[in-house]
């Protein structure tokens, strides 16, 4: 068996990303045309409203790193599906938070079992210790990219060297 670098290492992770993320974006847009659901990708918000509670629509986009005319026009499907609910801001009564509806619950939960249904299909040959063991690195993978700073453009990076 040959060793690999740790350099080479990490280049097999690079490509083994780019290639989940493409299969992913790929299973989405399949999902959504299965769906007929024009606006699915605003169902990804509800996810956060689940774990953070209700929210005021900006802090909904700072929390899902979208942009906020993107997250009005998601909320504005995910009300009009009866989704989400707009109520008052009990601190601020000019506000309107949003928050999540029992239908929207459902949807999260119908939704995630889906995925786990899936995740069953394709993980379950896989021996016990290897599913734990793949949960506890992906875990400590999410975590770690999650608080790592986007990478620099190709152009910032060739403006820096320019200096």
């Amino acid at each position: 068996a040959s060793i690999m670098s740790p350099q080479t290492g990490l280049a097999s992770i690079g490509d083994a990303l780019r290639r989940l993320t493409r299969t992913i974006q790929r299973r989405k847009a399949q999902l959504a045309a299965e769906s007929g659901d024009s606006e699915w990708a605003a169902h990804t918000l509800l996810d956060q409203l689940v774990q953070s509670g209700p929210m005021r629509a900006a802090a909904l986009a700072e929390c899902t790193f979208t942009d906020p005319s993107t997250v009005s026009r998601h909320v504005a499907a995910l009300v009009r599906d009866g989704l989400v609910e707009r109520r008052a801001d009990p601190i601020d009564g000019r506000a309107s938070l949003l928050v999540i509806t029992d239908e929207g619950l459902r949807t999260v939960q119908e939704k995630r079992d889906r995925r786990t249904e899936w995740l069953t299909g394709m993980l379950e040959p896989w021996p016990a210790r290897d599913r734990a063991e793949f949960a506890r690195l992906m875990e400590k993978f999410t975590l770690a990219m999650e608080a790592q700073p986007p990478a620099p453009a190709p152009s910032a990076q060739a403006a820096e060297g320019n200096h």
